[in-house]
């Protein structure tokens, strides 16, 4: 309730500074007076024909009409200058109830630079009563207000600077454009809710380092012509802006904010309540710093909106988009695109925009991705897409795709101090909208994604179809929290869920919540939690511990899998780690585990003496598998270990299930071997439960073991016999290089070791 009142609180805060009194510059200066016009004006460029007072329209107190001929350029200051009218006061203000029309004799641009160091108020009109071709810009380094009930309309182009652009003047007449250096100086422009900008037919710019603007109903800023028809920008630079076509000749470019005197741009922007705003295509959204936004507003997408590159490419991270309202973007924040979009944290509600080739929730950012609790992305009809390329990925709230969600993130290097490791955290509700999710033929990016812009990391690939949610951190761990939830529309669950933590360094998925899907594929790190996969295949891949420790008792710390209404669950093991593994799985129901491409040596021995040489990096590992019902122990036709094996490289025994440690395999109902066991990877195994543990009611043997030289195979009840090769050195001068042999008497009645 607490976190529910803070946030209003701080939305009612932004929309007064976005939309009703923004800015040090309101609260400093006065107003100027109702009816009064702009006074002390000084042509710098260009020809004024004439300045004065006419007859004000109904509604207003006070009008002038300004004409000019040819590009022209006024500075407006504090006393003196030559254009002044009746109700004239100091710089470039337009009151409440003023009118200030604006002429033109043949094609021209009217620069006006406010210069009395006070902030420029238009509170009444601007209007153009010339044609188009004739746009006007007002700049003021102390910065522009336009006020709630205010207007500007020109059909030729609209420009508002809060820069200080008074050494531009004289040269203005020839250019007729307007231009920010890195080291021009500026305040801000604020644009109250209210107000109207309309330069329909033509462009509109506002650029300052800071730019607040409040929009009150969807058609309050309009450009519609141009190559980019609205501009908002921030701490960028620029040269040769011309409205009328939205053109600049360079630019615009992010400014560092190691420039002197520059500071990280920040766009404040407000949109309507009722309806939404939507930027025309081609439009800029540009902040070197933030952008915080609320209400209902249709972005600049891909290139075209950008945030946080005034802090270099390395610290990225450090701008953010803030959203507080109900926003689309109408292009993807696509892969091709990552390099201009620092952060992004969601307090509102993020949409997928059904107008797109390609629709979609796509989202990725150079830095983190947060959707804080409450907050909303919902892909609609369409899939969510989040990559979160130097930081983390965060989801509080609620995230909807119709066929799938992917949660991306990674931190190469740690560049990103606020998220060094780039993880993955999830204690909100994913929802899988389609009712049809678990047939639905589909192409998730993922797999294109990681490989071309992560290809340091490919144990995240999968070779599975139409995986319905991807949760992977490249470089961390990967957090799905009690209280979060993953939901299905189908009944039937998921097709296929690909879940992964990073393998280097060593990091964990940490799953605390059950998960229905045909098929999981785990790879990478350690998987621990108290969580509960349903499936039909689960294919494990790590170089970590599979477990969920909560007793002393190994059997207690199973890591739980269950049938479901799959009725047998595939477990396919394909371990990998450069030290022991420990893998715990308590199957709630029947089971068949095979080993994959799991090895016990790492190399051949050809030229006298055959054998195998090198045990692997994983030797002296544990595999402990309970299941409850059924347990059936076999191996993918025609499937060999990645590297060797003495079952199948030495003694030729067919397809094997391969560990490098100990295995226990405990079943409630039938334990069946129907492929031979071999976990033998030396002549001397460690004292951890190195030998080969069977327990059941059942007990049916159809296949040799191979077991390393000093360990044996222990069953709970006799089982009729079978052959036991253990591992033994080929001879004494060659002590590493082993080969196996029968050994009689290895094969025993025990008790299970783990109760």
């Amino acid at each position: 309730m607490k976190r529910k009142i803070l946030r209003k609180l701080y939305k009612a805060i932004l929309l007064l500074a976005a939309g009703l009194w923004i800015g040090l510059g309101t609260k400093t200066w006065a107003l100027p007076g109702v009816g009064q016009l702009p006074g002390h004006g000084i042509v710098a460029s260009g020809t004024v024909n004439s300045y004065t007072n006419v007859a004000p329209p109904a509604g207003f107190s006070n009008a002038a009409t300004l004409n000019v001929s040819g590009n022209t350029a006024i500075l407006w200051g504090s006393s003196g200058g030559t254009l002044n009218v009746t109700g004239s006061g100091p710089g470039f203000n337009v009151g409440q109830g003023a009118k200030l029309f604006v002429s033109q004799t043949g094609s021209a641009s009217l620069l006006n630079v406010d210069t009395t160091g006070n902030p420029s108020y238009i509170m009444g009109s601007i209007q153009s009563t010339g044609g188009y071709f004739f746009p006007i810009y007002i700049a003021n380094g102390s910065g522009v207000v336009v006020g709630p009930n205010a207007s500007i309309t020109f059909p030729g182009g609209i420009g508002i600077l809060g820069y200080d652009l008074s050494s531009q003047a004289s040269g203005f007449s020839v250019s007729g454009s307007v231009s920010v250096a890195p080291t021009t100086a500026g305040s801000s422009v604020t644009i109250q809710s209210g107000a109207t900008l309309n330069a329909t037919e033509s462009a509109l710019l506002i650029a300052a380092p800071t730019v607040n603007v409040g929009i009150a109903t969807p058609t309050s800023l309009l450009g519609t012509f141009g190559h980019h028809p609205v501009s908002i920008l921030s701490g960028y630079s620029f040269t040769g802006y011309y409205a009328y076509y939205g053109t600049f000749t360079t630019g615009p470019t992010p400014i560092s904010n190691a420039t002197s005197g520059a500071t990280a741009g920040s766009i404040t922007l407000s949109g309507p309540s009722s309806g939404s705003f939507t930027f025309p295509i081609g439009s800029f959204l540009l902040s070197s710093g933030s952008i915080t936004t609320s209400g209902k507003l249709v972005l600049p997408g891909g290139g075209d909106i950008q945030w946080g590159l005034g802090y270099g490419n390395l610290g990225m991270w450090q701008g953010w988009l803030y959203n507080y309202g109900t926003i689309t973007f109408s292009q993807l924040l696509s892969p091709q695109t990552v390099g201009f979009h620092g952060s992004l944290s969601n307090w509102g509600t993020i949409l997928g925009n059904p107008s797109l080739t390609l629709p979609g929730v796509v989202i990725w950012v150079t830095g983190s991705i947060i959707n804080n609790s409450g907050a909303i992305m919902n892909g609609g009809g369409t899939n969510v897409h989040l990559w979160a390329q130097q930081g983390a990925l965060i989801n509080k709230g609620t995230i909807s795709g119709y066929d799938f969600v992917d949660l991306f993130a990674q931190n190469p290097g740690g560049l990103n101090s606020q998220y060094p490791l780039g993880s993955v955290y999830n204690s909100g509700v994913i929802n899988i909208t389609s009712p049809t999710a678990s047939t639905d033929s589909f192409t998730n990016p993922g797999n294109l994604s990681i490989s071309l812009f992560a290809p340091l990391y490919p144990h995240q690939l999968t070779a599975v179809p139409n995986i319905n949610l991807w949760a992977s951190s490249a470089t961390g761990n990967v957090f799905f929290v009690t209280g979060g939830a993953v939901n299905t529309a189908d009944p039937g669950g998921l097709h296929a869920a690909a879940l992964s933590a990073a393998s280097f360094p060593l990091s964990t998925f940490y799953l605390n919540i059950p998960i229905t899907s045909q098929i999981v594929s785990f790879k990478g790190g350690n998987l621990t939690g108290g969580g509960v996969l349903t499936t039909e295949e689960f294919h494990l891949t790590t170089a970590g511990d599979v477990r969920n420790v909560v007793s002393s008792q190994a059997i207690l710390n199973g890591f739980h899998i269950a049938n479901g209404n799959f009725g047998n669950t595939t477990i396919t093991l394909n371990l990998d780690g450069v030290v022991p593994q420990i893998i715990n799985l308590a199957v709630n129901g029947d089971a068949s585990i095979n080993s994959g491409g799991t090895s016990t040596f790492l190399h051949s021995v050809f030229s006298p003496p055959v054998g195998l040489t090198n045990p692997v990096p994983n030797e002296g590992g544990n595999l402990l598998v309970n299941a409850s019902g059924n347990l059936t122990v076999t191996q993918i036709n025609g499937f060999l270990p990645l590297h060797k094996a003495l079952s199948t490289n030495i003694l030729h025994l067919g397809p094997s299930f391969i560990f490098p440690g100990g295995i226990a395999l405990k079943a409630g109902g039938t334990l069946s071997v129907n492929v031979p066991i071999d976990n033998g990877y030396t002549a001397v195994a460690g004292p951890n439960f190195q030998g080969i543990f069977l327990s059941a009611p059942s007990i049916s043997v159809a296949a040799p073991f191979v077991t390393s030289g000093n360990t044996v195979v222990h069953t709970s009840l006799p089982i009729p016999p079978v052959t036991v090769y253990d591992v033994t050195a080929v001879s004494p001068l060659f002590p590493t290089i082993y080969t196996a042999n029968p050994s009689p008497g290895k094969l025993v009645v025990s008790p299970f070791p783990f109760q």
